[in-house]
């Protein structure tokens, strides 16, 4: 990720943080962090802003990452659930499409798009592995993003005085999620 990259990433997840503020505030005085807040973040922040999923190419992602826990604790030689198949060919579907979508029209400063120019400059990137690239990325970003999101938010209203530190000084914010990292 070259640093003009990371730079638009972090601008795109600022608009959607502050859309997602806005989205939250405007359901009254209460909220559910998890399901209102840090399960929809990662989402939109990975398969949108990284990835430039449609609001349906998202949902099929998010259905598919839910599919997971159909087989968590699936024996070995176990039979997959159809739920979980039908999940996963609609996910390697909808990123098939990506990919083909970006080939006809490249986007600057895209993720999918990088890939298909490194494929298509060099040849050292295949289709199955510009796939795997972003199954990796989608499996292992939106659950553990997701529950470190929740978790920092969880401390900081156990410790008001710290998060009405942070909201006086908002330069404490790198320092802060820093901390929640590391909890």
């Amino acid at each position: 990720f070259a640093p003009r990259f990371i730079a638009n990433i972090e601008g795109v997840a600022a608009r959607i943080v502050d859309t997602m503020l806005t989205e939250v505030a405007s359901q009254g005085s209460s909220f559910d962090c998890m399901n209102d807040f840090a399960n929809h973040l990662i989402v939109r922040i990975l398969l949108d802003g990284l990835l430039g999923m449609s609001v349906e190419q998202r949902t099929v992602m998010s259905r598919m990452h839910e599919a997971f826990a159909l087989i968590i604790d699936m024996p070995p030689g176990g039979t997959y659930p159809d739920e979980y198949l039908q999940a996963q060919q609609a996910a390697l579907q909808v990123v098939a499409e990506v990919i083909a979508e970006r080939r006809a029209h490249p986007r600057e400063l895209d993720f999918v798009s990088a890939m298909v120019a490194a494929q298509s400059e060099s040849g050292r990137i295949n289709d199955a592995e510009m796939i795997g690239n972003i199954f990796a990325i989608t499996g292992a970003g939106l659950g553990t993003t997701a529950s470190a999101t929740g978790a920092m938010l969880m401390n900081l209203c156990k410790h008001r005085d710290q998060f009405d530190q942070i909201v006086a000084n908002r330069a404490l914010i790198p320092q802060a999620v820093e901390e929640c990292l590391r909890y």
